[in-house]
């Protein structure tokens, strides 16, 4: 190159520009603060001789590797060179290959470093001066110069900017090449990854692709695809790109492109006509003309029917029990799922195989083959809700390795959701010649209005109600009847339908003619008789099953013939009363329904609570509920409503005996000082009332024992802040009469015996530690109300189970060994359960009481989405947590644990969230937590756990276990305690003037109240609690007996039984 020539090159500051020339030589030229300058560097053998233009002349030689590495340690021992090695490790490299080049004109080791992972590439330069006689030892005092290198990396229009040069090699011996150079291939590499020939002036076009496949899909949908142009010479490459229909350039229509620069084209194609399409993309440039085939192919399908039209299915709710004896209500499919075609067909010319995909509550079952050419297939799609409405839906449509989807004609479909109570239709015993009615409720549970139409075959008929459309929330009541003309089994079904689904019910009974079933029941009383006084002499005692009612003989002599016929023509004068019908709902509290008699029982249980407050006696309780009764009709109408039904007089009764028992245990611990509380005063009344024999009669009876209900009523309204409020939220409230009846029921039993508590001074430490406090009682009059508003969020259904789960509950308690801590673990679950719902908390059930069947003591399962996550947690309540019950407790998680890692109940919420266990305990000992956390980090936890307690006003959480998502934790830990609000500090009491002491009263009215001794009572009461367990029945029935005989002074107790017989045989025998 002459010196024109090199004048002729641009440059740009501080950057090279390596020419070759010869076989052995090359020319650097060099800009560098206004100077050009070009050095030649000759190849002689193993060293290079370096010439500047001002004729200065150094040789270069490699060291050998022993030297290289020798020199490399002694540098290391340098701070500077420590320092530069630091850096490279902040950025994640370090040293790797080094090779050093000696200059023996001025006594200096040039270092070319390369990083580690690229060793051809030089990325830092050191130089250092070396001693005069050992070229591998620094100079004392010597310290190295170190930059980054750009060997390799030039500028200008010859050779572009950013270029990767390949290095030029001098042959290494024990060492390697370090100067930046180029020799071997033409090829170069731009800063964009492309190659290009590097010494060339001309423009050259490159393509990355001759063929460009752009992915099929639907007609009047666009698809792309894309390929790359670059100038693979030098100079600067121009043109255009153009392409007809149906394709077109979405981008890169024109270019200018340096030495290997790229530019990606876009191709679009769309198409209104189905078909395969293939053209040719143009390309126009000053380096010639190329072209790109271009194919795709646009797909056409249609759909049938118009609409796919699923009709309706039932979802019936229906209690379901497991092995284990725990029952719930389940949801049982009927009609459903519901599967139909829908046909699909190629209208394209080219075959295709499409995808399908549909969402809840559709699904696609069936696989759609390869469509060619106007074939058409069938794809079945199942509708399958798994809740109530009404459902409009699409199956998607894609094309299996194209792109773009259609979408199907639209898919509906209904889903109803009913409740059926009973489950099953037994009529018992029937006469021949007589007829006998069954009701059955029907409820709309759902969202959508349901028409539905009831049938049966003979003997068996419906009553008016044939055919009736309930709206969400409607129930309705269907008369069933059965007339047997002939005796034997009866056996058939009720059949509910809408539409084409149809849920058939079971009905039973069996059919007697009159003198068949005297003679039955004959030797049925003979039999079971017999088989008795053998082994139990005078003290003989059995249970016969009748017709309507079931017949304990307690103490009962083997009749003869002539007093059989007597106690069949008794038996039968009871049969031909109505039958106590099943579902309390029905029958109690309805006449609640009429506002005058609300009004009426508000107005009575106030002045009965502000007659408790100001300290009146039970005698004046009494008598002023009597002179109520007396003034009031609609107060008589709601006594007569509730006496005259006999499982709400049982129920209560029932109830008041649990409660007798309860508070005659408590009393005896009982020793008060000072001014009465009011704790000490419901229990007094309570104790005073409970006390009063009742006159003879059975209706007399049952008047005082919805006398006594009604007065407890009033004292929990006169000794608790929310009784008021919580009593006539059920009483006002829109929810059915059986769980207004199991609120009122529970709410009487629970307040008077946490009143009880409150007061007693030596309880035994099953009740002390069980928590049944004032305080939480009274929290649960709150959530009570919050229940049963009427603009309340908590589901009416499940309030009902929960209600009816704890008046169950508090009936055991006249058992030997009553469940204090059940029941108190119940009364905070209901909290739990009440104030989870309220916050939108969708809640599953719980152990015992609805939908949750696992043996492990579970008070409320629920599932919410949390931080966009879902979560279900297993809720065990401890209404106080004790140090002493830190190892069952503790064991108590861990089942639940176990459980809850493993439990659906089929929901997507519940099987895509995280499980969490949480303790609940509104009242715990000092050191309890502490102690229960270190026994729980032992355990074999198979989720998280959550302690929530008070503290200092506030709810405290303490996570043991795998609490290694703890921002999510905390979260579900804030959302329990928002829901739960402020834990309650413990003052429930109202403040009483002046109190009467009424102890000494206790017996004034002894010959009014409540008659023990009576056999009718004492078996509804046992069965009640022992149901059909003959053993169990007879030791409760002979507890009550012996308990009234020594309230009635071991003198006879009145009898409700007139019959003659009966009585002569009775005292005869020394029966009771």
């Amino acid at each position: 190159m002459n010196a024109d020539e090199a004048q002729a090159v641009q440059l740009v500051g501080g950057q090279q520009l390596l020419i070759p020339f010869g076989e052995d030589a090359h020319l650097v030229w060099t800009r560098a603060n206004g100077q050009t300058a070009a050095v030649g560097l000759i190849r002689q053998g193993n060293k290079t001789l370096n010439v500047s233009v001002d004729g200065q002349e150094r040789v270069v030689r490699s060291l050998p590797a022993q030297k290289a590495e020798k020199l490399l340690r002694k540098l290391r021992e340098k701070q500077k060179f420590q320092e530069f090695e630091g850096k490279l490790a902040q950025r994640g490299k370090r040293v790797g290959k080094v090779r050093v080049l000696f200059d023996e004109t001025n006594q200096i080791a040039i270092l070319g470093i390369a990083s580690e992972g690229n060793a051809e590439k030089i990325a830092h330069q050191v130089r250092i001066k070396v001693k005069a006689d050992k070229e591998d030892e620094p100079e004392d005092g010597a310290e190295p110069a170190i930059q980054a290198t750009a060997c390799g990396q030039a500028s200008g229009e010859a050779v572009p900017e950013g270029v990767k040069m390949q290095p030029f090699y001098v042959p290494p011996g024990d060492g390697g090449s370090f100067e930046g150079g180029y020799e071997g291939p033409q090829i170069c590499t731009s800063q964009w990854g492309y190659d290009y020939l590097c010494i060339s002036r001309t423009p050259m076009i490159s393509l990355s692709t001759t063929s460009l496949t752009v992915p099929q899909t639907f007609i009047n949908q666009q698809t792309q695809a894309s390929f790359v142009i670059w100038n693979s010479g030098g100079g600067r490459l121009t043109g255009t790109v153009s392409v007809p229909a149906p394709f077109s350039i979405v981008s890169g229509a024109s270019f200018s492109l340096l030495p290997g620069q790229p530019q990606e084209v876009v191709v679009k194609f769309s198409s209104a006509t189905p078909g395969s399409f293939s053209k040719s993309i143009s390309i126009s440039s000053n380096a010639g003309s190329k072209t790109v085939s271009a194919t795709s192919v646009a797909h056409k399908v249609s759909f049938s029917p118009a609409t796919l039209d699923f009709g309706s299915g039932l979802l019936v709710l229906r209690e379901q029990c497991n092995k284990m004896g725990t029952c719930g209500l389940g949801t049982e499919k009927v009609g459903l799922p519901i599967e139909k075609q829908l046909t699909v067909k190629n209208e394209g010319s080219v075959s295709v195989t499409l995808t399908l995909s549909t969402s809840a509550p559709y699904k696609i079952v069936s696989v759609l083959p390869t469509l060619s050419p106007g074939q058409s297939a069938q794809v079945t799609v199942r509708f399958d809700p798994s809740e109530s409405g009404s459902f409009t839906g699409s199956v998607q449509v894609g094309i299996n390795g194209g792109q773009g989807n259609v979408t199907s004609s639209p898919l509906v479909g209904v889903a109803h959701k009913i409740e059926i109570e009973p489950a099953e239709l037994n009529f018992g015993i029937v006469i021949v010649g007589t007829v006998r009615e069954r009701k059955l409720t029907v409820k709309n549970q759902g969202v959508t209005m349901v028409a539905l139409a009831m049938s049966t075959a003979a003997p068996f008929s419906i009553g008016s109600e044939g055919s009736f459309t309930l709206a969400p929330s409607e129930s309705q009541d269907v008369t069933v009847r059965v007339s047997p003309t002939a005796s034997g089994d009866l056996q058939g079904t009720v059949r509910l339908t809408t539409e084409a689904a149809f849920k058939e019910l079971p009905v039973l009974g069996k059919a007697y003619t009159e003198e068949e079933y005297r003679e039955i029941l004959k030797q049925s009383i003979l039999a079971t008789c017999q088989a008795t006084e053998a082994s139990q002499g005078a003290r003989n005692t059995y249970f016969v099953p009748g017709l309507n009612q079931d017949f304990l003989f307690y103490h009962m002599p083997c009749p003869t013939d002539e007093e059989l016929d007597a106690l069949f023509e008794f038996l039968m004068a009871l049969e031909d009363q109505p039958p106590p019908d099943d579902d309390i709902s029905s029958i109690v509290l309805e006449q609640l329904k009429d506002p005058q008699v609300r009004a009426s029982l508000l107005a009575a249980l106030q002045t009965l609570a502000n007659m408790a407050k100001e300290g009146k006696t039970a005698d004046e309780l009494l008598d002023k509920l009597n002179e109520l009764l007396d003034s009031d009709p609609n107060l008589q109408k709601f006594f007569q409503e509730l006496t005259k039904t006999t499982p709400a007089i049982r129920q209560i009764g029932q109830m008041l005996s649990s409660l007798s028992t309860v508070l005659r245990a408590i009393a005896a611990a009982t020793s008060p000082t000072g001014a009465p509380s009011i704790g000490f005063l419901i229990v007094s009344v309570g104790l005073r009332l409970l006390s009063m024999p009742a006159p003879p009669g059975l209706l007399a009876g049952d008047q005082g024992l919805a006398q006594q209900f009604i007065i407890f009523l009033g004292l929990i309204e006169a000794g608790f802040s929310n009784g008021q409020s919580a009593i006539e939220a059920v009483i006002n409230s829109g929810h059915s009469e059986s769980s207004r009846m199991d609120a009122l029921i529970t709410i009487a039993f629970t307040g008077m015996v946490a009143a009880g508590i409150s007061v007693a001074a030596e309880l035994t430490s099953t009740i002390r530690n069980a928590g049944l406090t004032m305080p939480l009682f009274n929290e649960f009059l709150k959530w009570i109300e919050n229940a049963y508003k009427g603009n309340s969020l908590i589901s009416p259904a499940l309030v009902a189970r929960y209600m009816g789960y704890l008046s169950n509950l508090a009936l055991m308690f006249s058992q030997q060994d009553p469940p204090w801590e059940r029941f108190a673990n119940a009364i905070g679950g209901f909290i739990a359960f009440a104030a989870l719902s309220q916050d939108g908390w969708t809640v599953h059930g719980g152990t015992g009481w609805y939908g949750f069947q696992e043996q492990v003591d579970v008070q409320v399962v629920a599932t919410k989405q949390i931080e966009g996550r879902w979560v279900t947690v297993f809720i065990h309540v401890e209404a106080k947590l004790g140090v002493d019950e830190v190892a069952r407790v503790a064991r108590t998680i861990e089942d639940i644990t176990r459980v809850a890692a493993r439990w659906s109940n089929g929901s997507s919420e519940v099987d895509a969230s995280t499980r969490v266990t949480v303790l609940i305990a509104f009242n715990v000992e000092p050191g309890a937590v502490d102690q229960l956390v270190a026994t729980l980090q032992d355990k074999n936890l198979q989720t998280p756990v959550i302690i929530l307690y008070p503290e200092n006003g506030q709810w405290t959480a303490r996570c043991v276990g795998d609490c290694s998502d703890k921002q999510f934790l905390d979260a579900v830990a804030a959302a329990l305690a928002q829901a739960l609000g402020t834990p309650y500090s413990g003052g429930s009491e109202n403040a009483l003037g002046q109190m009467l002491n009424i102890l000494d009263q206790a017996m004034a009215a002894a010959e009014y109240f409540y008659g023990y001794g009576n056999p009718a009572m004492a078996w509804h009461l046992a069965f009640g609690i022992c149901g059909n367990d003959m053993g169990c029945i007879l030791f409760l029935a002979e507890a009550l007996i012996r308990e009234a005989q020594e309230e009635c002074g071991n003198q006879p107790c009145p009898r409700p039984m007139s019959s003659p017989v009966l009585t002569e045989r009775l005292n005869r025998k020394g029966g009771r």
